[in-house]
């Protein structure tokens, strides 16, 4: 999947162009997703100092890992960041030396969170960032570099509704790996169509969507066995749905 890029100018006397890039990107453990945090454009970074903001309502922090090696940790460890250090809910500092510098393009740090519902986009931002050079010299690299979080699932879903049965509502969970038009309606027995309950454009991400029971015209539908239908250009699925009064 293509990954989320956010770039900000930075004002840089000592690296003239550079630019601080943050790619979110699906992450290997489950129910995780990464922010990669490099460079573009740098003349020479040796080392940095990062303070990282994140939405805590919607994100947990798992730690960082440094991907351009540490003068501080050897072996096994070289991927740890030498300083790392949570400043209250939803604050982390970052810090280290790097054991080559990045020059042109490169990536310095890896930022790890926890999904807390999928459902909800976080957002992630470097707030304040400090480089040295390979002299020793320290800049600001100003301005406030931002990505947005969020699960992007592997395929198209329509999955089960809770509570089921339900009353007097139901919640309709949904997966689309990419940005699509969704139209979900939906049907009595007899195959009439007595709702629509989304029509149009969604993001990539997992969705959910409530219904009351009721019809096009807001009347209470009686008890029985009803429909859902989730059309998606070629993906289209039904679920069963059971209200009880």
């Amino acid at each position: 999947k293509a990954a989320l890029k956010s770039v900000g100018s930075l004002s840089s006397p000592l690296n003239g162009h550079a630019s601080l890039v943050l790619t979110t990107r699906p992450s290997v453990h489950s129910g995780e997703v990464s922010v990669v945090v490099g460079l573009a454009e740098a003349g020479q970074v040796a080392g940095y100092d990062l303070r990282v903001s994140y939405d805590a309502s919607a994100l947990e922090w798992v730690g960082a890992e440094g991907l351009a090696g540490s003068v501080f940790v050897a072996g096994d460890d070289n991927h740890t960041v030498a300083v790392q250090r949570l400043e209250g809910k939803g604050e982390v500092l970052l810090a280290d030396m790097l054991r080559m510098a990045v020059k042109g393009e490169g990536d310095l740090v890896r930022l790890r969170f926890r999904l807390l519902d999928e459902t909800v986009t976080g957002r992630v931002e470097v707030s304040q960032a400090l480089v040295t050079d390979g002299l020793g010299r320290v800049e600001a690299l100003l301005g406030v570099h931002a990505a947005d979080v969020r699960a992007v699932p592997g395929a198209f879903a329509l999955n089960q509704n809770y509570p089921n049965p339900f009353n007097p509502e139901t919640v309709v969970p949904f997966a689309l790996p990419e940005a699509r038009n969704v139209s979900m309606v939906i049907y009595n027995v007899l195959g009439q169509q007595v709702r629509v309950l989304a029509r149009g454009h969604r993001e990539a991400g997992y969705h959910r969507i409530s219904w009351d029971g009721r019809d096009a015209q807001g009347r209470t539908l009686s008890s029985g066995i009803y429909f859902v239908r989730m059309a998606a250009k070629d993906f289209v699925d039904v679920r069963k749905m059971l209200l009880i009064k």
